[in-house]
């Protein structure tokens, strides 16, 4: 286990890292601090856990430390991985990661200015990190890794690279460790009416999905739909929902994807379409919310 330990004194001269306006983070606060590395300084992101006890904090330390431990192994250039646990007086308070100048994913797609065939190549890369995780999880040991609490407020685009990075992976599934609360799956009501496809835990303590290759392309899909759609499409009157499905189909989108998102609420596995982004109709727009309710409407 690598702890990184500073003084309280130190802890309270740190400078907080400000999210972009619209980005929160519910589990921690965030701090950057300066670390000398060997005749360096590098400068480091501190995510200062807000619960530092009990059962939850000690299944995130778990968490937390199978990705330090794995970190060879899983060798994605996506996956924002912790580097150690920090500690203040030498109490484990929450972990070190990478500090990268970055602008937040949920922001982009959430604005009109930003082009929408940029939005699809972000997502397209989404896409292809979900078939990476596949390929480590075949052909190697971590055959439970999977990102869980996939949203788009959890990934960010990296300046210097233009290129997605996932961030918030102390959420992820790894290392037969307990599930954890993820934004697209936690109260869900729709894809709790499908138990053998979407798991529970369902013990006394916590009713949350565990991830799986199929709740990881749910939050995909969703995430892809939210962007056609310009709104949140996760909690649709679920007739609402395959009425947009059915419409998508008419106005000319690629039958593979539209059948990506009827799968989610079926019992068919989920399916990864970020090959079939690039046969969405040049008149995009068409999808919005507003044409859609539009046209419900004639």
């Amino acid at each position: 286990m690598q702890i990184y330990n500073i003084s309280k004194k130190r802890f309270n001269s740190l400078k907080p890292y400000k999210l972009e306006c619209g980005v929160y983070n519910t589990e921690a606060r965030m701090y950057e601090i300066e670390i000398k590395k060997k005749y360096e300084i590098e400068t480091k992101l501190l995510k200062s856990l807000y619960t530092t006890y009990g059962q939850v904090f000690s299944n995130k330390l778990y968490t937390i430390n199978s990705l330090i431990d794995n970190k060879e192994k899983i060798d994605l250039e996506e996956l924002v991985v912790p580097d150690k646990l920090c500690s203040v007086n030498n109490e484990i308070i929450g972990f070190l990661l990478p500090l990268i100048d970055n602008n937040n994913l949920s922001v982009m797609l959430r604005n009109p200015k930003v082009d929408f065939n940029i939005k699809i190549e972000y997502l397209k890369q989404v896409g292809s990190l979900l078939e990476k995780m596949k390929y480590l999880r075949e052909y190697s040991e971590l055959d439970d890794f999977y990102i869980g609490d996939l949203h788009e407020g959890n990934i960010i685009i990296e300046k210097e690279t233009n290129k997605i990075r996932i961030v918030d992976l102390d959420s992820c599934k790894i290392c037969h460790n307990t599930p954890q609360m993820a934004m697209y799956l936690t109260r869900n009501s729709y894809i709790a009416t499908l138990p053998n496809k979407y798991k529970r835990i369902n013990n006394n303590s916590s009713n949350n999905v565990i991830p799986d290759e199929n709740t990881d392309l749910y939050c995909y899909n969703i995430m892809i739909l939210n962007t056609l759609y310009g709104k949140r499409t996760v909690n649709m009157e679920i007739s609402d929902y395959f009425d947009y499905i059915e419409y998508l189909e008419e106005i000319g989108y690629p039958k593979p994807l539209v059948e990506s998102f009827r799968a989610l609420y079926s019992m068919k596995d989920n399916i990864n379409p970020h090959k079939y982004l690039d046969y969405i109709p040049s008149d995009y727009g068409r999808a919005g919310y507003k044409i859609f309710e539009l046209n419900r409407k004639k």
